[in-house]
């Protein structure tokens, strides 16, 4: 079976005695659905199934043969956020101090507007 993170999209993985199958050896599963599981695994680990689809970019058959073989087994179907605080996390999961700048970016009708730097106050 192959693994969702040690698989490589086309090629057989030696993981000492043990060899891994690629993603294309899944039926139903072609080389650019296999391509988009690892450039996404490099960004980094996947949190649940929804940040698996999200990331990958695959539909919901796709993702239902990758369960169906094993392969995201132990993924929770939950929300595809990095973060299980309310509200979010800011970038790296960093504890918010007391004040923290923020980069926000506005789009408004007619042209983009940065507002490169913002200061916020918790109390």
């Amino acid at each position: 079976m192959p693994s969702l993170s040690r698989s490589m999209a086309t090629k057989y993985v030696l993981d000492g005695k043990t060899l891994i199958p690629p993603f294309v050896a899944i039926p139903g599963l072609g080389g650019q659905a296999a391509a988009a599981i690892v450039a996404a695994r490099e960004e980094g680990e996947f949190t649940s199934i929804d940040d698996f689809r999200k990331r990958t970019k695959l539909g919901k058959k796709v993702c239902e043969t990758l369960k169906d073989e094993g392969v995201l087994e132990g993924l929770p179907e939950g929300t595809s956020s990095r973060c299980s605080r309310p509200g979010g996390c800011i970038p790296n999961d960093r504890p918010l101090g007391r004040r923290h700048a923020l980069k926000v970016h506005l789009r408004l009708p007619a042209k983009p507007y940065l507002v490169t730097m913002a200061r916020i106050s918790i109390e």
